[in-house]
């Protein structure tokens, strides 16, 4: 059981050192420090919860087209492929 633990925890560091996973924390951390995103989401929170739909409606697609989401999207759907493929591996028989 060591041995497979030891295992899980070098291909984690491996996983954290691809490419891929340094660029994605990287952006991820760059959308969750942004000023303008945050103040979106926040304002998108607040149109929402007062019920003014064009205005939730309008600011969701400003957030859904910034740059950063955009990228921090796709490196989002890029990682869970990789990482499906990498449980799959690990998953067969």
């Amino acid at each position: 059981m060591n041995d497979a633990i030891e295992l899980a925890k070098e291909l984690k560091d491996e996983i954290l050192k691809e490419p891929l996973i340094v660029e994605y924390f990287r952006i991820k951390c760059l959308v969750e420090s942004n000023d303008e995103i945050n103040t979106l989401k926040r304002d998108i929170a607040l149109a929402k919860a007062h019920h003014e739909d064009e205005l939730h409606k309008e600011l969701l697609t400003k957030y859904n087209s910034h740059p950063l989401v955009v990228n921090y999207n796709t490196l989002k759907e890029e990682v869970n492929e990789y990482l499906s493929e990498i449980s799959k591996i690990v998953n067969k028989k």
